[in-house]
């Protein structure tokens, strides 16, 4: 449960610092997003934000997966080989876990939506090899990547409005404000 939870808080922390990077019209197509970091872009969100107090962050299925599998190998987690894949308005991750005596694959689908300002993540399913996971231990997973997202999602003690969220084929953006 611990493994998932940590699985789950990861994808979280990276989906809620999505609020952030370049100001883009409209969604570019992956080969167009210059090819750099998750935290570069993030840094350059930042200072966009604080000098119009508004941001759209968008980035592609490879910047976060290589984030997740960088922060992957810092933590305690016996989480490997995790990718992510936006697709049909849903996030998709995946990994392989350590279980005792054998290995499991974890997936776990996200629908991220807006609601009043805030970024929410439904999680639609969450399996752990072929057995899905409890509706209880769905639920409190649900509310944990949720608490973490309204935590994430101030700049400088004002919180910020998501305005919109989407996910396109390899490409997930946020465009947000300061309230």
């Amino acid at each position: 449960m611990r493994k998932i939870l940590l699985f789950v808080a990861l994808l979280i922390t990276l989906s809620v610092a999505c609020n952030l990077p370049q100001r883009i019209q409209s969604t570019p197509s992956p080969e167009t997003i210059p090819s750099v970091s998750l935290e570069e872009q993030l840094s350059s969100a930042l200072q966009e934000l604080a000098t119009t107090g508004q941001v759209t962050l968008t980035i592609t299925e490879k910047q976060l997966s290589s984030f997740i599998r960088e922060q992957s190998t810092t933590s305690e987690s016996d989480l490997r080989d995790l990718q992510v894949d936006f697709q049909d308005n849903q996030i998709r991750l995946t990994g392989t876990t350590s279980t005792g005596i054998m290995d499991a694959q974890v997936e776990v689908v996200f629908e991220p939506s807006v609601a009043e300002g805030t970024l929410q993540m439904q999680i639609v399913s969450a399996k752990v090899g072929s057995l899905p996971l409890p509706e209880r231990t769905v639920n409190a997973l649900s509310q944990t990547v949720n608490d973490r997202i309204g935590q994430l999602t101030t700049f400088q003690g004002k919180p910020l409005k998501i305005e919109e969220v989407r996910v396109e084929d390899e490409l997930l953006s946020i465009t947000g404000s300061l309230k």
